[in-house]
């Protein structure tokens, strides 16, 4: 009779692994990517895309941003024209002074009318 004096743990190996498979699976190999010259221009490619349509997406909202600051003082250059007019309508003016309030409210629609061509302009 046979005495067990120690174990030893067997290590188990898939016995189906190629070589190539084993080197693979080194920690040295885990480290590494390996990338293809094709692989790379089609990841910088959809790097380019996707960094172009962010910066297009940020433009969009700046612009956005712009127009509605825009739109807002026309909106209040507009009203307060409105009610000049409206105030104009209830006082009785000397004509000259008719006349000065005239000229002064159809400087102010030139002056808007001029800065809307800057609403759509790049900047």
């Amino acid at each position: 009779m046979s005495t067990l004096k120690s174990l030893v743990d067997f290590e188990f190996r898939s016995d189906f692994e190629t070589p190539d498979t084993a080197a693979a699976n080194t920690p040295d190999a885990l480290d590494t990517v390996s990338v293809t010259a094709s692989e790379l221009v089609e990841l910088l490619a959809n790097a380019r895309a996707q960094g172009f349509e962010a910066a297009n997406r940020q433009y969009a909202l700046t612009q956005d941003d712009r127009l509605e600051t825009l739109s807002a003082e026309l909106k209040t250059a507009l009203g307060e024209l409105l009610e000049l007019a409206k105030c104009l309508e209830r006082v009785a003016l000397a004509p000259e002074d008719a006349a000065r309030v005239k000229t002064l409210i159809a400087e102010a629609c030139s002056h808007i009318v001029a800065g809307q061509r800057d609403l759509f302009a790049d900047q």
